[in-house]
């Protein structure tokens, strides 16, 4: 493979006005100005020639694409209503993980440091208040625990699903418009 790969627009015509670099960044071919410009350029005058794009590279070049676009999908977070009015909660593994010890804690009988005789034991899971917007850790009961736990499941499994058919429209594309058109 060349340090470049030519790009398909969503007609299958070669785009002249960028390559792919080999890292998979787009670069501009038309404006020297640009650093990256000009070593394509440079790289060019020495007699390369970036590779044509094989429809399977294309279809490699979109899963990623579509990994990408679901990271940041799971990264922005869910709504849950387990307090009772929508609220999101971010989903990074380190948050899954925290709200699964809440909800094992639950399961072994362990509670957690708030609570006492006269309170119910309450678990704090970081949530943004939908009336101002900031971030907190909110303390949530038992059966809140649970419904959000239940929620980051369906969440996470409704993007895994999104994911798995895309990638599957994208393996069955038999040209590059119709990869192109495949979008998050």
């Amino acid at each position: 493979m060349s340090a470049y790969v030519q790009i398909l627009d969503a007609a299958g015509s070669i785009r002249t006005d960028a390559v792919l670099r080999a890292d998979g960044v787009q670069i501009p071919t038309a404006d020297p100005s640009n650093p990256d410009c000009a070593a394509f350029r440079l790289w060019i005058a020495a007699g390369n020639a970036p590779d044509m794009v094989a429809l399977d590279g294309l279809k490699t070049m979109k899963i990623r694409q579509l990994y990408a676009a679901c990271d940041a999908t799971i990264a922005a977070g869910f709504t849950s209503s387990a307090l009772g009015s929508a609220r999101v909660y971010p989903m990074k593994l380190t948050d899954q993980q925290n709200r699964d010890s809440a909800y094992l804690d639950l399961l072994d009988g362990l509670l957690p440091v708030t609570g006492s005789a006269a309170t119910p034991p309450t678990w704090l899971l970081w949530c943004r208040d939908p009336t101002t917007g900031a971030w907190s850790r909110s303390p949530h009961t038992a059966a809140q625990v649970r419904q959000c736990r239940q929620d980051t499941r369906s969440a996470l499994a409704a993007i895994q699903a999104k994911l798995a058919s895309l990638v599957v429209l994208t393996n069955a594309a038999t040209s590059a418009s119709t990869v192109q058109a495949v979008t998050w």
